[in-house]
């Protein structure tokens, strides 16, 4: 099977209720929706100009993406690699990027997904975990049966986080270091 990423911009219309739109997290008057879903469009942009498939959750505020049905949305859709984007939030202090896996084969997508936004946004590592450390145990994107992985970009709380996960030219950085990943 040729590689397809499914980028999963967190959040969104009818995320949890058919009829509701979830915005996740807030600060700075942005919302988590709308953050991540910058990141999976400029993620298709640059993978399609580097000729790299992907396959996006959702890719405006009006599409109707439950979360219990995005893992079988994309392995329907031939993605053998998953990866679902969002925004932490804590106090203002607290910054930095983190990834979350499920097994040794989504670990190593986590580390290297950390290591290109770390180097994209310059923030600290914040480390990669395991989905057992989570605040809910067990994360619907690890429902995808092929390489999976959770990557928190910033804490959409922290002023300087923001700053650097609305910026275009990082959030290109990023997506060019990925797609270098998946090249070699």
């Amino acid at each position: 099977m040729a590689f397809k990423l499914a980028i999963d911009a967190g959040h969104g219309f009818g995320n949890v209720a058919s009829d509701r739109f979830d915005s996740g997290a807030s600060g700075g008057n942005l919302q988590e929706a709308d953050v991540v879903l910058l990141w999976a469009l400029t993620g298709r942009w640059v993978f399609k100009a580097r000729n790299l498939d992907t396959w996006l959750t959702r890719d405006d505020d009006t599409d109707v993406a439950p979360l219990g049905t995005r893992d079988e949305r994309a392995k329907a859709a031939g993605c053998t690699h998953y990866l679902s984007l969002h925004c932490n939030s804590a106090s203002a202090s607290v910054s930095g990027v983190e990834a979350f896996y499920r097994d040794a084969v989504d670990k190593a997508f986590a580390q290297t997904a950390l290591s290109c936004a770390v180097q994209a946004l310059a923030l600290p590592n914040r480390g990669v975990k395991s989905e057992s450390s989570t605040k809910v145990k067990r994360l619907s994107v690890m429902d995808f049966k092929g390489t999976a992985t959770l990557l928190e970009l910033g804490f959409i709380t922290n002023k300087l986080d923001r700053v650097r996960m609305m910026n275009r030219d990082v959030r290109i950085r990023f997506w060019e270091l990925l797609a270098n990943s998946f090249l070699e």
